[in-house]
C-alpha cells in the first residue's frame, strides 16, 4: 500500500459528489465544464495527498490550475497519479475545507467565468513542497 494513499474509493466518491453539489458546473476541466469527462478518484487522491501537507488561509491566493500542476509533479515523485485535472484539484481543496472561490473574471473566452478556482493555501507550504520539485520562487 502506498503510504500516501489517503482515502477509500467511497470516500473519494463522496468528496466528488460534495464538490459537485457546491459547484454544479464542476467537471474534470474545472468550473463551467459540467459536461466534460468524469473526475477520476486517483486524481483527487493525489491532490488531497499534496494539499494535506499545506495549511489553510482565510483568503484565496493560489489558482486551482497551479495546485493541479504542483500536485501532479509531487504525485509522480511518490507513486501517485502522474496527472491531476483542474476539477480534481478543486474537489480536493473543497474536501479538505480550504477556502475555494470562483475567480470573478469574465472574459470573451469565458463569458460565464473561467475554469479555475481560487484556493486559500499557505504560500510557505507551497514553496516548501515545490522547491524540491524544481519550482523556483
Amino acid at each position: 500500500m502506498n503510504v500516501y494513499a489517503i482515502a477509500a474509493d467511497d470516500m473519494l466518491e463522496r468528496a466528488i459528489a460534495a464538490a459537485v453539489a457546491a459547484f454544479p458546473d464542476l467537471g474534470a476541466n474545472g468550473l463551467n465544464h459540467p459536461q466534460d469527462w468524469p473526475i477520476e478518484r486517483a486524481h483527487v487522491e493525489c491532490a488531497i495527498g499534496f494539499l494535506r501537507m499545506c495549511m489553510k488561509t482565510q483568503k484565496p491566493n493560489f489558482s486551482s490550475y497551479a495546485i493541479k500542476h504542483f500536485a501532479e509533479k509531487w504525485g509522480r515523485t511518490v507513486g501517485l497519479a502522474p496527472y491531476v485535472t483542474n476539477g480534481a484539484a478543486i474537489v480536493a481543496a473543497h474536501a479538505l475545507g480550504f477556502v475555494v472561490a470562483r475567480y470573478p473574471t469574465v472574459t470573451k473566452r469565458y463569458p460565464h467565468g473561467g475554469p479555475n478556482a481560487e484556493v486559500g493555501v499557505a504560500r510557505r507550504d507551497i514553496v516548501r513542497l515545490t522547491r524540491p520539485l524544481g519550482y523556483v520562487w
